[in-house]
Formats: C-alpha cells, structure tokens, sequence
C-alpha cells in the first residue's frame, strides 16, 4: 500500500537500516518532512528505483544528448501509460495510494533531468479521474510541464488508460528535439534521426 511507505521507511531509520523503498517514499508532507528530518546530517541512507537510469535505450539517450548530438535541447516530451487491468480497492482512497504523479509519472519526471544533464527549474501539473468513477479520488491520468536550465520545455504525462488490447502492460516512451536532430525512445528502442543522417536504431551503441 503506497501510501504507508514513508511511515515504514522513517521506522526503519530510526534504527540506522539503509532503505530500498518502492515509490513514493513520502506520499504526503508530513512523510517527506519526517525522512529530511531523520537524513539531515547523519549517515542514513534511503533510495528509491528509477529503472530508466539502468535500461539501454534511456543510456542510449543520454549518451547522444549529452555529446551534443542533438544539438542545444529546446523540447522533451515523455509518456508512462499503464493498463488499468484489476486494482485493490485502496487505490480510491489518496492516503492510501499516494496518487499516480508519485507512483507512475515519476518515471517520466526523473528521467528529464537524468538524459538532458539540465536542471529543473518550474513545474506545474494537472490531474484527473474521467473513466474510472468508482476509484474515488485515484487519478486515471496526469500532466506536468517543466522548464529547465537554459529555457528547454518538458511535457510529460501519465495515464491508467492503456487498452486492454494492448499488446504490452505498459507503454514508455521518451522525445528528445533539439537544433540538430531528435531522439526518441519507443517500443524499448532508442531511435536518433539528425540533419546529416536517417533514422537510426542506437539502442545498442553503449
């Protein structure tokens, strides 16, 4: 139950245990504020997993953008879209679920920051429940815009609303466009097209 993982992450640091917590750590401010408190200046360790970081077509990513390949970044565009399917009765209730900008779109937002090397700088958000009444307050989508260092816009949303059809549980997908050309991550393949050079599969290039 995600919600209650900032309270069992702040138990066990209390006694000095490093913490792999699944997202989100803190689902709300008192959460967040309590795991600052039991970090600051000491020893404690918590971490959460952002498995982009680790797969290769975001490596791939990162490597082209950080080169210059693409030239000056000016727009990122990320997607994280699930299949509903059968979810636990919980997930209506906010306390409980935490809510899907801190457990799904997180991805989306770790990632921008990890491929471009830019910091962020504004964000602003939108959520909302339209096809799932009976999940109360769950949202079955979200957005967020960011800008970054150096005045590059990000857009990024995620969504409960992939079809069942769906060949695929979820659907990531990641659009780097810069001055020169654009990179883009689908279907867990890393693509390069630029100015100079055709569309190009470069998962595979580190």
């Amino acid at each position: 139950v995600y919600g209650y993982n900032g309270d069992l992450v702040a138990q066990a640091l209390v006694f000095d245990v490093p913490v792999v917590s699944d997202k989100p750590i803190a689902a709300n401010w008192k959460q967040l504020e309590t795991l600052q408190i039991l970090t600051d200046g000491t020893r404690r360790r918590v971490i959460t997993e952002f498995p982009f970081r680790t797969q290769r077509e975001f490596l791939a990513t990162r490597d082209v953008v950080l080169r210059g390949v693409v030239g000056k970044v000016a727009l990122i565009t990320a997607q994280k879209s699930y299949r509903f399917g059968t979810r636990p009765a919980w997930y209506a209730d906010r306390n409980a679920y935490g809510g899907t900008l801190l457990w799904i779109a997180s991805h989306a937002i770790d990632v921008v920051p990890f491929v471009t090397g830019k910091r962020v700088t504004r964000v602003t958000g939108t959520c909302g429940n339209v096809t799932r009444d009976a999940y109360g307050s769950m949202e079955d989508h979200v957005t967020v815009t960011m800008q970054l260092d150096g005045g590059a816009s990000a857009v990024l949303h995620a969504d409960f609303l992939r079809p069942t059809a769906a060949p695929t549980h979820g659907d990531d997908r990641l659009r780097i466009a810069g001055a020169t050309g654009v990179v883009e991550v689908r279907d867990e393949r890393c693509r390069l097209i630029t100015d100079t050079q055709g569309e190009t599969d470069i998962t595979d290039s580190v």
